[in-house]
């Protein structure tokens, strides 16, 4: 049994949708033939109006304008053409054509046939594409020598059939002088002694040989990007896990172009305890995402700097989460030593008598790893911690003279990211300074992509504590939004020093929507902002902050 589901997950995002696509134009040509004539020119002239093209929608694709069938099916998401399939194989016997029609058009109020509409929710396009996934497809995959089909990987083998029309073209159809198209035509007929009969059919042709080649290009740099992973066979603390290739905007259901590339992925066996636990409320930035995506792709070092909560460990243990990687922390306060980061060489008695054995400490159990180490509070590295990782860096063994000498060799899927309140080059601002150190450039040259992770901005924050926190009253989050823009105004310009997290306006809308129903929301909030807040910033804060929650409060 082949489902929609199926191709989804085997195939990459470009491959899925062909698949898609090809079994909508199948069936539409199968209607056709029955006498179902279905009039796409008609279809397109209406798609151009909807919100199926031209639209920020993320289930859309932008385009000037759609001509041909193959354009239109081109600007479906792999999920929308699932969800269409669906509504087709539900017809019950009825029109296709006026399925087609229906579904490409954009009515007011029809959400079972139109997933973009004006009502639309994201909600409601997940709950729909969970309902229709599991539908069996596998006799609507078109089979033939015209039409090749790897069933075992269920992946579609782009047409060379000069007659079939369903790549889709790069860009819009040109539009033609329908007085000379009959003598282009016969002349396109001669030239290529019978190949070609239609002016459409070869710029098509053209147009998938294109996509061809962009396809090859993607998976040429997919090759040379990093080594391919490997199996990974458990030891009884962890799981056998596979490794899989797939695409990022697939896996962290976002559509932007910055992902549309292939990463790594993992298939466990059994629950795997070092990969993080997924959650469904976090909210990515594509540009860091896709720069920290890129570094562990093509195993570069990556330094995360930002404020205190920004979510910087939180960014990249979701990172994990997604792609089933496993996940190891490291904090660097100022008792972490070589012993406890490399190891140490330990006394044990057994009946024979005593011997010495190696403890290995974070660093090599981690390198043996296809996992991602998070040295977190990099900037308060000792110099001689830093030292110990120059050659891990490099992506060289790391050698344990308290082991007699033994090499580490590092896991070619190991990656090293680092997080910090500061570049390496100390604190200019004062509010780290107690606990930062200058990093050597030695040290800081190892690293090669350095990312900016920023506060949220302060209504998705609220948004985020509302998703959480869904008792929280509208009253009670206008308020916290207007208490979070203003705090976070006057951190920038630093006339605070004490940061605010998403951390603690979680805590805050936790607390308000568990007192405002017994007390009142003013009595809620200042409570909430008493034991948050208030209890927390420097002294010297407090006149600021304080003048801000009374200007808010009501």
């Amino acid at each position: 049994m082949t489902t929609i589901q199926n191709i989804i997950d085997q195939n990459t995002s470009r491959e899925a949708q062909k698949i898609l696509r090809n079994i909508i134009i199948s069936e539409t040509d199968a209607a056709g033939c029955g006498g179902d004539e279905i009039d796409w020119g008609s279809i397109c002239s209406k798609a151009n109006q909807s919100v199926l093209v031209n639209s920020p929608h993320k289930h859309s694709k932008k385009l000037s304008s759609v001509a041909t069938r193959a354009q239109l099916l081109d600007r479906m998401s792999a999920k929308g053409l699932g969800i269409f399939i669906t509504i087709m194989c539900g017809n019950d016997g009825g029109s296709v054509s006026i399925i087609v029609g229906s579904a490409f058009e954009q009515p007011s109020n029809n959400m079972i046939a139109w997933p973009f509409g004006d009502s639309f929710t994201e909600e409601f396009f997940e709950e729909a594409f969970e309902t229709f996934s599991n539908l069996d497809v596998s006799d609507l995959i078109p089979h033939g020598e015209d039409v090749p089909v790897k069933i075992k990987k269920v992946t579609f083998t782009p047409t060379v059939d000069e007659d079939e029309d369903d790549a889709p073209a790069p860009t819009p159809m040109p539009v033609f002088n329908p007085a000379l198209v009959t003598a282009a035509n016969n002349v396109i007929s001669v030239a290529t002694e019978g190949a070609f009969n239609d002016l459409e059919d070869m710029i098509a042709h053209r147009a998938r040989q294109d996509e061809r080649i962009i396809d090859l290009e993607k998976a040429a740099s997919a090759v040379s990007a990093a080594p391919a992973a490997q199996p990974v066979v458990g030891d009884g603390s962890i799981p056998n896990g596979t490794p899989v290739r797939r695409n990022a905007q697939s896996v962290f259901d976002l559509t932007d172009p910055l992902l549309d590339f292939e990463i790594d992925c993992w298939e466990w066996d059994d629950v795997n305890p070092l990969v993080p636990v997924y959650d469904s409320n976090y909210l990515f930035d594509v540009n860091v995402l896709a720069d920290l995506l890129w570094a562990r792709e093509h195993n570069k070092n990556a330094w995360m700097v930002g404020d205190t909560g920004t979510g910087k460990t939180t960014l990249t243990e979701q990172i994990c989460a997604r792609t089933c990687t496993m996940f190891q922390r490291v904090n660097f306060d100022s008792d972490i030593t070589r012993v406890e980061f490399v190891g140490k060489v330990d006394v044990t008695t057994n009946d024979v008598g005593s011997e010495t054995v190696f403890t290995e400490g974070i660093l090599p159990i981690a390198m043996a790893m296809p996992c991602i180490l998070l040295l977190d509070e990099a900037d308060a590295i000792r110099g001689d911690i830093a030292y110990v990782l120059q050659p891990v860096l490099e992506g060289r063994p790391l050698r344990l003279l308290e082991d007699g000498g033994r090499m580490v060799h590092p896991h070619p899927q190991f990656r090293i990211f680092a997080a910090a309140n500061t570049g390496g080059a100390g604190d200019s601002s004062g509010l780290y300074s107690a606990a930062v150190k200058v990093q050597s450039r030695a040290a800081m040259n190892r690293y090669n992509v350095f990312v900016r992770v920023n506060y949220m901005e302060a209504i998705e924050e609220m948004l985020l504590v509302k998703r959480i926190t869904p008792d929280l009253s509208e009253a009670a989050a206008d308020v916290m939004l207007a208490f979070l823009s203003n705090y976070r105004t006057a951190f920038k310009d630093r006339e605070i020093t004490t940061p605010i997290s998403p951390r603690n306006m979680m805590t805050l809308g936790a607390y308000v929507s568990s007192f405002e129903p017994r007390i009142g929301l003013r009595s809620a909030l200042e409570r909430g902002l008493n034991a948050v807040v208030f209890q927390s910033i420097d002294e010297s804060d407090a006149p600021v902050v304080r003048g801000i929650a009374d200007r808010v409060t009501p």
